[in-house]
């Protein structure tokens, strides 16, 4: 039987050694005894920790209780405490240094990609193809992807089961969605850089502040945004491959449903006027006197200037409103007129 926490009082156990009692590995040197004392007596020891440093790990400190169903004996001869642990109890003083050494190599190997302004948790098959087999080994350790993801703040594309039913995380996701979404344009005339977000359509002069978005805040939990914030649309999120976010907002009701659960504001069609504006600004910045070809407004990343022209009846109806003509595909009336020819010739 071990000594009670009362009777170690009179020992010095600062640099005993604390030993599995199964297997008899050291675990480490005890480095601290913590007292804890009686409310009503503070001279009676109730309770005790042993402070245990690893010194082959440096910066792992475990907390050892000292009852009977974990300190098992003790060898004053040899200043050994032997223990047996509770499952998962040595582990849960590993993992913060572990996580500490997931983070120093996930920074060495590059958190940030093209085009993501947040760092984002590496998939396994990345890690694995850059030969990274010992790191991926480690963050199993450590719980796992989405675990280690959460406790170092970093982004994953795959999320814990029942994640999207939570309007919340919906809700943040959006939020940290929109915050990526800012691209940098140079205006022709001028050669001064603005800032463009493909989503709201809002421009900035100045370049946008980077946000910090590991945990977004909600619009529902910001009464100062509810309304004014945007909800992304259904196609700029496909074309950006977003589908998991629009398979959950599909699941949540749709876009306008969301939208307004979320106290979001809906972007619906664009205003005639809007629309014509942005068709004449971009064939001014492009020296085009007709109306542009969808393949011309693909090859400058319009596609939501394109979607938008076809919301309101295609190229040919929007450019008649605007009193312009359509730019007609050469190809294409080729092959009518040889139909044509054909046809006469028949006759």
């Amino acid at each position: 039987m071990s000594p009670s926490a009362q009777d170690i009082l009179e020992w010095d156990l600062e640099g005993w050694k604390v030993v599995l009692e199964e297997t008899g590995e050291v675990v480490g040197r005890v480095e601290e005894v913590l007292n804890l004392c009686s409310f009503w007596d503070p001279s009676v020891v109730e309770y005790c920790m042993l402070k245990v440093f690893d010194s082959n790990s440096p910066g792992i400190e475990y907390l050892i209780p000292w009852v009977e169903d974990i300190v098992k004996e003790v060898d004053c001869n040899a200043e050994r405490i032997f223990i047996k642990p509770p499952e998962g109890l040595l582990e849960l003083a590993k993992r913060p240094e572990l996580l500490r050494k997931i983070r120093t190599a996930l920074e060495e190997f590059g958190l940030h990609t093209e085009g993501q302004k947040e760092p984002h948790m590496p998939t396994r098959r990345q890690l694995q193809a850059a030969g990274e087999y010992e790191l991926v080994e480690m963050i199993m350790d450590a719980g796992g992807f989405s675990s280690v993801a959460q406790d170092l703040r970093l982004r994953t594309k795959r999320r814990p089961v029942g994640y999207w039913e939570d309007l919340q995380n919906l809700d943040s996701e959006i939020e940290a969605f929109l915050a990526e979404s800012w691209r940098e344009e140079q205006n022709p005339e001028t050669g001064k850089t603005y800032y463009v977000n493909l989503v709201t359509r809002e421009q900035l002069a100045e370049k946008p502040a980077s946000p910090s978005i590991m945990d977004p805040t909600p619009v529902s939990m910001d009464w100062s945004d509810t309304g004014t914030a945007v909800m992304p649309r259904a196609h700029i999120l496909r074309k950006l491959g977003r589908f998991d976010l629009h398979n959950a907002i599909t699941m949540h009701g749709g876009y306008k449903e969301v939208a307004q659960q979320l106290g979001r504001m809906h972007l619906g069609r664009r205003e005639v006027t809007d629309l014509e504006s942005e068709i004449r600004n971009f064939m001014r910045e492009h020296n085009l006197s007709l109306f542009p070809k969808p393949s011309q407004l693909i090859a400058e990343k319009q596609e939501d200037l394109l979607a938008a022209v076809r919301e309101h009846g295609g190229v040919v109806a929007v450019a008649k409103k605007m009193g312009l003509r359509a730019q007609r595909n050469g190809e294409r009336m080729k092959m009518l007129c040889s139909a044509c020819r054909v046809q006469i010739i028949l006759k």
